[in-house]
């Protein structure tokens, strides 16, 4: 049968001619048009919209059962037989295996690059939908609104009261008895140890966050975390929410979804089995409360051990992406996401002549500017900084000050004594707008007063 459709093996090999990132966003461009290159990329990289259940590791010897079999008509049977979930466990094992082995080495290659869910090209999500607008659908992410009293007063209660865990978010999607961990941007990260233990739990989508076992900052422990070199012995996670595939899969759907208080008792009932024996997955520390100023009485003690606050719950709140009434954050510092946008010299003379006197950051929208000074740093942090600048500019960090402001001759607003908290990495990728930033410090005004 003739090849007349696009030799993807051969784009994937010219993507990583060159190891710039400017290089490869050019070459895909080049490329954007193709239907079978973005389906490629879609498939290897979308972890919503498609699981497999299945990985390259533990695949059986294949046989070429498939007559005449090409790429794309390979790609139809995946999505039709096992992205479906028609076929499972071993004899969906062996059906990919076959798969594989009916194709040329060149589709072969690309096939097997999508179960290993990375086509090895040096390219993430965000610069692939850079290129390709909206390809990778972003993972869903539940999000809290800030308290305000006006809000709270109109909860029905009871409802749950839940400690704001001071770690990084992750959602584990856990198929077929393979978990893998996504941060909030779409990224993926490898956690061997805590891996084994998801992988003893039922299919579907653990979300909470990772800590480091005896490490009470949070910056010092999602340092870590996001290292090179992770203490994986010592992360552990507090989860929160418990959603099936499906229901994850249909984040903008509110119908037919599962209340609240359910997928929490169904995570408990998950956690609390018989044959699960865990140390590093918990359950986050949660009460469920009759009034508003009951639910305050834990926030109030939270912050007097040094967390940052509670997050309220409606027991009928269902999963959905976006931040939602139903969901309140409770805490009382300013807190907010901005980029690093450029460094600004060390004052001559001064001890950090050799360093820098702050780094510029700004929101996305324009509306929120500022400086981060060296002295809010502290040293450990500006010498990263300062031998690692390319990779400081662009990220989002958060910033926590202690007003918002504006000038009378500035078409921008400033925050008061900013300080820097951390870089949030794979966390997050977008920054607070303006409206968002005053909700937060209503939030903590708010809270001021009811606490």
């Amino acid at each position: 049968m003739a090849n007349t459709y696009t030799n993807v093996k051969s784009i994937l090999d010219e993507l990583n001619a060159d190891n710039g990132s400017n290089y490869k966003m050019d070459t895909l461009k080049k490329y954007k048009d193709d239907e079978l290159v973005q389906r490629v990329f879609k498939m290897a990289m979308d972890k919503v919209l498609f699981t497999y259940g299945v990985t390259l590791k533990k695949l059986p010897k294949g046989e070429a059962s498939f007559s005449d079999l090409d790429l794309p008509t390979a790609l139809d049977n995946l999505e039709d037989e096992i992205c479906s979930r028609d076929i499972t466990g071993d004899k969906a094992k062996q059906y990919v295996a076959n798969l594989i082995a009916s194709l040329n080495e060149d589709d072969a290659y690309v096939l097997e690059r999508i179960i290993d869910r990375t086509l090895k090209v040096g390219m993430g999500r965000s610069n692939v939908n850079k290129v390709i607008k909206k390809l990778i659908v972003k993972p869903p992410y539940k999000g809290c609104l800030s308290y305000s009293k006006e809000l709270a007063e109109k909860y029905k209660f009871p409802a749950f009261i839940q400690l704001k865990a001071d770690g990084r978010f992750v959602a584990v999607t856990v198929d077929g008895g393979v978990a893998t961990f996504q941060a909030r941007s779409g990224e993926e990260d490898k956690f061997p140890v805590l891996a084994k233990e998801f992988e003893k739990l039922q299919d579907g989508v653990y979300i909470g966050e990772m800590l480091v076992r005896g490490l009470t900052n949070r910056a010092d422990g999602n340092g870590l975390i996001n290292s090179d070199d992770k203490p994986h012995d010592d992360i552990y996670m507090q989860i929160w929410d418990y959603v099936t595939a499906d229901e994850y899969a249909r984040p903008k759907d509110k119908k037919d979804k599962t209340p609240y208080t359910e997928r929490f008792a169904e995570l408990t009932k998950i956690l609390s089995a018989p044959d699960v024996d865990t140390t590093r997955l918990e359950i986050i520390e949660s009460y469920l409360v009759n009034s508003l100023s009951e639910a305050l009485a834990h926030v109030s003690k939270w912050m007097n051990l040094g967390y940052e606050g509670g997050v309220l719950k409606e027991p009928k709140s269902i999963f959905r992406d976006g931040k939602a009434k139903d969901q309140l954050k409770l805490k009382l510092v300013i807190s907010l996401e901005m980029r690093f946008t450029s460094f600004n010299k060390g004052n001559e003379g001064s001890k950090n002549e050799a360093y820098f006197s702050g780094v510029n950051f700004e929101n996305d929208e324009g509306s929120i500017k500022g400086t981060v000074g060296v002295t809010s740093m502290t040293e450990a942090v500006r010498d990263w900084f300062h031998t690692h600048r390319d990779e400081v500019i662009g990220q989002v960090a958060e910033i926590e000050c202690n007003d918002i402001t504006k000038g009378r001759d500035n078409d921008y607003h400033a925050l008061s004594h900013p300080r820097y908290i951390e870089l949030r990495g794979l966390d997050k990728d977008t920054t607070d707008t303006l409206a968002q930033a005053f909700e937060a410090k209503q939030m903590a005004m708010d809270l001021g007063e009811a606490l």
